[in-house]
């Protein structure tokens, strides 16, 4: 759907209903509103401080978003990888909050941009309810199982960024990947967080192989390498 206009003065419990659309991510920032990774030309004015956007179905074709305080935040604006170097913590100092609720039932941590071939996310579960799958073939790490907001800000803490590719930088063409954060309720879906991790290649040194082919000669006699 095509979003275009201004709202001003919204506070908590507001709603915009998005009719005809069903979304699967939305951010705010400045005041442009992207939803699905697309930005908009439905501009939010005075937003307060610490407010924020979650998202629901409103039960009929479209989506709901709702004006709460900020599901995510502190959520680490970059970090920088190194190829072949350890894996790299991604925002180890995020904060969750919910008004509605005392826990979440999931959590999505996804390479939402940039995504190559040997880039995995990883998080610790240790001491939790929690239950994390990696797709390799999509970048999303999935989170699951109700468990307290401490125990999954506990666990989206601990979520790293490994590359095993030899070449992460696809030759210089794809030096960054897009982290999008989003945590869930049961009920609301917070707006996508993102962290940039900035990859870092290393020039590898040439490495010469030599040909596996067997010679022989008898004495006296010449040899040509080929």
């Amino acid at each position: 759907a095509n979003f275009t206009g201004t709202v001003t003065g919204l506070a908590d419990g507001d709603v915009i209903d998005l009719a005809n659309t069903v979304v699967i991510s939305a951010s705010y920032a400045g005041s442009t509103l992207t939803v699905n990774g697309v930005p908009t030309s439905f501009h939010i004015s005075g937003l307060p401080v610490g407010e924020g956007f979650a998202f629901k179905s409103d039960g009929a074709t479209g989506t709901d978003l709702v004006v709460v305080p900020q599901m995510l935040s502190n959520v680490a604006p970059g970090v920088s990888y190194t190829e072949a170097g350890s894996a790299v913590t991604l925002s180890s100092g995020l904060t969750v909050s919910d008004i509605a609720s005392t826990a979440l039932s999931s959590a999505t941590v996804s390479i939402s941009g940039g995504f190559l071939a040997g880039d995995t996310l990883t998080a610790n579960v240790a001491g939790t309810s929690v239950t994390a799958g990696y797709d390799a073939g999509t970048g999303v790490l999935t989170l699951s199982g109700n468990d307290t907001l401490a125990h999954y800000q506990q666990v989206l803490e601990s979520v790293v960024f490994l590359s095993s590719s030899q070449n992460p930088t696809n030759f210089g063409a794809d030096n960054t990947r897009t982290i999008s954060w989003v945590v869930n309720d049961g009920t609301l879906s917070s707006a996508a967080a993102t962290t940039t991790v900035n990859v870092m290649a290393v020039n590898d040194a040439p490495v010469e192989t030599a040909p596996s082919t067997h010679y022989s000669a008898f004495e006296q006699s010449s040899l040509t390498l080929k």
